[in-house]
């Protein structure tokens, strides 16, 4: 508590030099002394309730602190006890901080807005204290999220893309640019701004009421007569699923209906049977306050990722299963992808790729391969023959020798003793398919083709070892390397998968791959999509979002608490 009493005294005497140097209409030097004084003893007893509702650790005082000595206590926001131009557009840009998904009483704005017009030496210290604050914490969150990824997400592997506050404010006032800048630092990706509209369409959903609990009925199908089909249609209605007004006393499930019912299952990642069965019922009753939640906390995701992205670069969502490829703004690939299962889930991080391997080997993990694979051995003697899998184990002179599975008693070998690598061939069978798109990765996670092309057509595609299979691999592959070479074609491309052998191709210019985790965005057509929480990640970012996170929890400043509880809807 005395360091904290120390940078706020520190403060208060930097702002009453700034007032008596400040003074136009004192009378006399005597009469400035005396209303220094005077005032010097209202904000010390500002102390006591500060230090009672701030704790310790939060260095946002040494901030302040630090802040107003380099402007030798010269007020930011005001004109004498009058808000200037400054300190209004920053009230504006608070209260709007619910349209990139945070919230204005995270920022003081209630207290801010309740300011009376005639505050007084001890008034005016504290909005100008609360405002520099406020833009401190809105421009760190917008530059770099509300609440810290490595403390939610042991999956994020991103670089945190600092900002510093007192560099962004001090930029803001000399180019005068306030508005501008804290616009500049939210995410500038066409997928976050979309994700913002989502946002602000799902708010005025809930402006207007929301949506009605579904209830527990039978599986509703196509032709079906039920009471509960009327409130089916309004509930798509308000989502947008059912362009049509629901016509009263309709309990007909016709084929209107049914697209509807498609629509609103695609967007959510469910199979789409036209149908309304226990999946389709249960996100049917996810109520809009829930998707509000579900929303911001994929905007957060977004400003944890760097600020700015290439022109040209790959986009795997980890909890989509989709891999989208952007070249100057344009979609120029957009595919289905099967991602890692529980347990062994894909890591989010950035990467490149750096070249092609057609008809690649694969040397399968330890891991994999005594957990997975041996199993299977131990099961069917010609396993691992009939996948085109070879043993080899070290021999005496340090090389690495090939054996004959069959000629081994696999019983002998567990987890814990198993002197084996297992390399499998390329050719139809080979589990990286006819191409391996190879990325630097300390995770020894990369994108590539797959023979199990059926698995693009379950709805939920978390199925393999952390690796990414790409639907569509040489139409990737065939994007990727436009521009490389003119002979570079789809039909050169077929030529070396055919050949068998393989082959290597190195990209002049690496693409930056993102893998990252979104489980909610908005499609090429600004379509709301939802999928579940695969690897149960969403759950701790609401929550930490919602409280609050690590952030202050209150914040007094004569004497009057500022709650900066996030509103739990």
């Amino acid at each position: 508590m005395g360091k904290l009493h120390n940078h706020i005294s520190t403060i208060i005497g930097l702002f009453c030099v700034a007032l008596w140097y400040g003074t136009a209409n004192s009378a006399s030097l005597e009469d400035e002394l005396r209303g220094v004084v005077a005032i010097r003893g209202r904000l010390q007893a500002v102390l006591q309730d500060v230090e009672v509702a701030i704790p310790a650790r939060e260095p946002n005082w040494m901030l302040l602190q630090a802040f107003y000595k380099d402007r030798k206590g010269r007020a930011v926001w005001h004109e004498g006890e009058q808000l200037n131009a400054q300190g209004v557009t920053l009230l504006t840009l608070l209260d709007s901080a619910l349209t990139e998904g945070l919230e204005p009483v995270d920022y003081h704005f209630p207290r801010l807005k309740a300011s009376r017009p005639q505050l007084g030496p001890s008034g005016v210290l504290e909005r100008e204290l609360l405002l520099t604050d406020a833009f401190f914490r809105y421009a760190g969150d917008l530059r770099g999220g509300r609440v810290k990824a490595v403390e939610l997400d042991p999956l994020w592997h991103f670089d945190f893309d600092r900002a510093e506050p007192m560099e962004l404010l001090q930029a803001a006032l000399s180019a005068d640019g306030l508005s501008d800048l804290l616009s500049d630092l939210a995410p500038g990706a066409l997928e976050y701004k979309r994700l913002r509209q989502v946002l602000y369409d799902y708010h005025e959903i809930e402006g207007r009421g929301g949506w009605k609990p579904f209830p527990a009925v039978q599986i509703l199908r196509p032709g079906d007569r039920h009471p509960s089909i009327l409130l089916l249609r309004e509930r798509l209605r308000i989502e947008g699923d059912y362009p049509e007004p629901p016509a009263d006393g309709d309990d007909y499930f016709n084929p209107p209906l049914e697209a509807a019912v498609r629509r609103f299952q695609q967007r959510h990642g469910l199979d789409v049977d036209g149908r309304v069965g226990p999946k389709t019922r249960a996100a049917l009753n996810v109520s809009v306050g829930q998707r509000i939640a579900q929303i911001k906390a994929n905007m957060e995701r977004w400003r944890w990722l760097p600020h700015s992205l290439e022109e040209r670069y790959l986009l795997v969502n980890t909890a989509g299963f989709e891999v989208t490829m952007r070249d100057q703004g344009a979609e120029v690939f957009h595919r289905r992808t099967v991602g890692g299962k529980l347990e062994r889930e894909t890591p989010s991080f950035k990467s490149r790729i750096t070249h092609l391997v057609l008809n690649p080997q694969w040397t399968v993990p330890r891991r994999i391969a005594v957990e997975d694979l041996l199993p299977k051995q131990l099961r069917d003697d010609n396993f691992f023959d009939s996948k085109g899998i070879a043993v080899f184990r070290k021999g005496e002179e340090g090389g690495w020798i090939q054996e004959d599975a069959a000629a081994i008693d696999w019983s002998l070998y567990h987890k814990n003793d198993f002197p084996f690598v297992l390399r499998q061939m390329p050719g139809p069978r080979n589990s990286l398919g006819q191409i391996k798109f190879h990325m630097v990765s300390p995770y020894a996670v990369f994108l590539h083709d797959t023979p199990a092309k059926g698995l693009f057509e379950r709805p939920s595609r978390s199925f393999s070892s952390g690796c990414v299979r790409v639907e569509s691999a040489s139409l990737l592959a065939t994007q990727l390397l436009q521009g490389e070479s003119e002979q570079v074609t789809a039909m050169a491309l077929q030529e070396g998968i055919d050949s068998g052998q393989t082959m290597i191709w190195r990209l002049k210019q690496p693409i930056p791959v993102y893998l990252a985790y979104f489980s909610a965005w908005a499609n090429e057509d600004g379509i709301p999509q939802f999928r579940a929480d695969v690897y149960g990640l969403d759950a701790p970012l609401i929550q930490a979002l919602a409280s609050g996170g690590n952030k202050l929890s209150s914040l007094s400043v004569a004497g009057l608490p500022l709650s900066s509880d996030s509103v739990t809807r």
